[in-house]
């Protein structure tokens, strides 16, 4: 009785040897008290139930998020990180940086993985195409340099000829002919070494071929006397 002074309260006693929660209330009307009491053991049970089915989906949401983690990393974090260091291989000049990424899904992931795999490709194709390109520019510059030293030799024997030929004859006219044909050929042979050794063979750097033509003229007509 000592204990229920007040109109409502609760407290923790011992009831036959078991302790029990005991929660009371004073009724207004009758003056009566209403007691509830429940064992301690009874409230620890549930404790310990609710204590550990908590723990229980504590554990399931961390290990959801665990394997949505690394399902998330598989898919979208490594893929990513795979194509950002190919680019960086790709800058570098690395061979590696050739290689084909393996195929993925139909997802975003998956198709950002497919146009990397179309850009590999493309690069591959235009490289080819390159080296292809070079070759034959390198076997056009070794036929186009044979045509050079083939033609450079043929207008050289004519030249000769046509000097052999003036030397047989003490006929000033025929010398004159045969000087103004070796002429004619310096002059072809002078155009040709200025557009092989142009860059541009569009065009001629007429100054310097005029110069070189003028001085291959008063040497061929230069004589004992003086020229011509």
């Amino acid at each position: 009785g000592d204990l229920l002074v007040e109109d409502v309260g609760e407290f923790v006693t011992t009831v036959n040897g078991q302790k029990v929660f005991v929660s009371y209330a004073r009724l207004a009307i009758s003056d009566w008290i209403v007691l509830s009491l429940i064992p301690l053991d009874t409230l620890s049970a549930k404790t310990a139930v609710i204590l550990n089915n908590t723990l229980t989906i504590l554990f399931i949401s961390f290990l959801v998020v665990a394997v949505f983690a690394w399902f998330f990393n598989r898919d979208v974090v490594l893929p990513i990180r795979q194509i950002t260091h190919r680019f960086q291989q790709l800058q570098s000049g690395s061979p590696e940086s050739a290689m084909r990424m393996a195929p993925h899904g139909n997802d975003e992931i998956g198709e950002l993985v497919q146009w990397f795999n179309a850009f590999i490709d493309t690069l591959s194709a235009r490289r080819e195409a390159e080296f292809q390109i070079e070759a034959s520019l390198r076997e056009k510059e070794a036929l186009l340099q044979e045509i050079h030293h083939r033609v450079k030799n043929n207008l050289q024997v004519i030249s000769s000829l046509l000097y052999l030929q003036a030397g047989r004859t003490q006929d000033p006219e025929i010398t004159a002919v045969f000087q103004d044909s070796q002429n004619r050929i310096q002059s072809m042979s002078l155009i040709h070494e200025k557009l092989y050794r142009s860059k541009d063979f569009s065009r001629v750097n007429l100054g310097e071929y005029v110069r070189n033509l003028i001085t291959y003229l008063v040497r061929s007509y230069r004589t004992d006397m003086g020229v011509v």
